[in-house]
């Protein structure tokens, strides 16, 4: 997790230095933008304009993940994975772009114990999945936002989709007189996802790049494809 958010301050770092050390400066006039019957000054090449479509590949950290085995235990909870899509809106917001696309998000964990003896055995199994499905909005300011690297901040809104399964059993003595006894149940719950979002991505080629986006309750680290 240090290291995770090590990496997201280098490269806001390096996003910010990059920035300042753009020579055609915040105002310069090199390709002006047209937006309705106006024009409105823009600072040459952009990380995120006009004409960008930015997909992103990422994995969430944040929580306890890991996975382990041992003792009669198996016990698993893995990072989320994300793919997003983002693109300029049609009309200019102030001194910056609104970008806007889709989210979709999963995470699963699991937990299983066994126990087992000459006269009995039980078994517990546990799962959780977590869909997200949502939209995203991100502001990306002409001022921290150059030809390889930028910062950007906006906010994610959609549902949520839990499903979760448990089920026990028993053989043996355990079980009474039948010897075997198995009790399965499952559950689907459907809520409102939403998190603010800060992140920062750089471009080592013209298509190719790397971001990270710290949200409400988790960091995610991931590549971009434009």
């Amino acid at each position: 997790m240090k290291k995770a958010v090590y990496f997201t301050l280098g490269l806001i770092i390096l996003s910010l230095l990059t920035n300042a050390g753009n020579d055609d400066g915040l105002y310069s006039s090199k390709r002006p933008l047209y937006t309705l019957k106006s024009s409105a000054p823009n600072s040459g090449k952009k990380c995120f304009d006009e004409s960008t479509r930015v997909l992103n590949f990422g994995i969430g950290f944040g929580y306890n993940y890991h996975t382990y085995s041992g003792a009669g235990v198996t016990s698993r909870n893995l990072p989320t994975i994300s793919i997003s899509y983002e693109q300029p809106w049609s009309k200019r917001f102030g001194p910056g772009l609104m970008g806007v696309g889709g989210y979709l998000a999963y995470k699963a964990s699991g937990w299983k114990s066994e126990y087992n003896s000459p006269s009995y055995s039980y078994t517990y199994k546990s799962s959780y999945n977590d869909i997200i499905v949502a939209s995203r909005a991100m502001y990306h300011w002409d001022g921290l936002n150059s030809e390889k690297a930028e910062v950007y901040g906006g906010v994610i809104l959609g549902l949520r989709i839990g499903t979760s399964r448990y089920s026990e059993e028993y053989s043996g003595l355990w079980a009474g007189t039948s010897g075997y006894t198995n009790n399965e149940s499952s559950d689907v719950s459907i809520g409102i996802a939403y998190s603010l979002v800060a992140g920062a991505r750089y471009y080592f080629t013209p298509s190719f790049g790397v971001y990270s986006e710290l949200s409400s309750s988790k960091l995610g680290l991931g590549k971009c494809l434009r």
